[in-house]
């Protein structure tokens, strides 16, 4: 259906012109932009600060919880290098103990 001028606006030759404009933008961060925080602020005040809250707490987290992992990689690791060489001591003493017996068994046949 064609919707047809109205007697003002043939008489006058106004037409009213509706415009959109939209705009995308993007953003990748920790934390909103200033603009996006005013928002916020203005839709829920103390939104700004419990924001910059959790992000503070979520850093917090994250860092314990990398210290915790290297503290348990270096638990590993040290744990690792004392069964290594634990292993290693128990296979020289039983090198030496089979090294001084067959020297004992030498000394004895040769009398």
């Amino acid at each position: 259906m064609v919707k047809e001028d109205t007697p003002e606006q043939v008489v006058t030759g106004v037409h009213k012109i509706v415009t959109q404009k939209a705009s995308i933008a993007a953003y990748s961060g920790p934390l909103l932009t200033a603009e996006q925080y005013a928002l916020y602020e203005k839709v829920l005040p103390g939104t700004a600060d419990r924001i910059v809250d959790m992000a503070d707490r979520e850093q917090e987290f994250r860092m314990q919880n990398v210290k915790l992992r290297i503290g348990l990689e270096r638990r590993r690791v040290n744990s690792a290098t004392i069964v290594s060489l634990a292993m290693i001591a128990i296979a020289g003493i039983g090198i030496w103990q089979g090294f001084l017996g067959a020297s004992s068994c030498h000394s004895a046949s040769l009398e």
